[in-house]
């Protein structure tokens, strides 16, 4: 179903009331069942869920799971257009943070920082005031991705620390802290650290089974085992994250991942300009310059 067509079923929903409250009790339920399986069986499968159940019940926050997963497979202009379309229909406050918040993330892939770090801060609050710990915690590894990418370190570094005291109430999984903790390494040229860090990133979601951040926790520690100077073992889990992505038909991080072969192919002296020319395609459709950048790092490596 087109997005267009989507948010006029929502819309008409909204207008005479079709979600009943033992539907929004259920919302929860909905969001985190979707992105199991976002994170278990790959994009499709989450925002076929949620779509049929923003359909059936009205609901917005099933709505949000379908922007969730839009984000989630590259689709931006999708998943801001149901965002806005939430914050314009002013449903309940926590719903506008979760829109922020994805908004945060719309503009950090662009390249946005500042903005989307505004977003992060819009969002806070209102978790503050609901005490929604594990949310509070998200969102502050939300305001340090915003400082990390845009080389802000220290005050990302001490987001990070305030995200982490978040935790002692949220009880979340530690798996993004440490993602984020290895790109604050690599930003600053501390290459084992980086290494470690993705290997704590990935134990981490290991032990929740989420498939997806493994996945992308695997092409990072090959990547960073590749400028440690191990390539053996950085084609190894290069091939891992592969194998992961391809089960669950992760479009965006097959695209991520073959940042890692540029550099391997490149290194090695074999053919990489058909990577080169898919990496710049996702580039030109999504406006990911977090992306970009990871691709001109690996063009002007010195392989030695």
């Amino acid at each position: 179903m087109g997005t267009r067509v989507l948010l006029i079923v929502i819309g008409f929903f909204s207008i005479f009331g079709c979600a009943s409250a033992q539907e929004e009790k259920k919302k929860d339920s909905v969001y985190n069942t979707g992105i199991s399986l976002i994170n278990q069986k790959g994009v499709e499968a989450g925002i076929d869920y949620f779509e049929k159940n923003a359909i059936q019940t009205g609901s917005y926050s099933a709505l949000f799971g379908v922007a969730w997963g839009f984000w989630t497979e590259g689709n931006l202009e999708e998943a801001e257009k149901i965002c806005d379309f939430i914050i314009f229909k002013d449903p309940k406050e926590v719903l506008v943070a979760h829109c922020l918040y994805l908004k945060g993330h719309i503009a950090i892939t662009r390249g946005q920082h500042d903005t989307g770090k505004d977003h992060f801060l819009n969002a806070l609050p209102v978790y503050k005031k609901l005490k929604r710990h594990g949310d509070i915690y998200k969102t502050t590894l939300g305001i340090a991705t915003s400082c990390i990418l845009g080389k802000e370190y220290r005050d990302g570094e001490n987001y990070l620390k305030t995200a982490l005291l978040a935790n002692d109430k949220a009880g979340k999984n530690l798996g993004q802290y440490y993602y984020l903790y290895s790109r604050l390494a690599f930003g600053e040229d501390r290459l084992d650290e980086a290494l470690r860090y993705s290997r704590e990133s990935y134990q981490q979601y290991k032990l929740i089974g989420d498939k997806k951040s493994m996945a992308n926790a695997l092409s990072d520690i090959g990547f960073y085992l590749f400028i440690t100077g191990d390539f053996e073992e950085g084609l190894k889990k290069t091939n891992e994250a592969n194998q992961i992505i391809q089960n669950l038909g992760l479009v965006k991080w097959s695209y991520y991942n073959s940042i890692n072969y540029i550099l391997a192919y490149r290194c090695s002296g074999l053919p990489y300009a058909s990577f080169v020319e898919k990496v710049r395609f996702w580039i030109n459709k999504t406006e990911d310059m977090d992306l970009e950048e990871m691709l001109e790092y690996v063009l002007n490596y010195d392989c030695m």
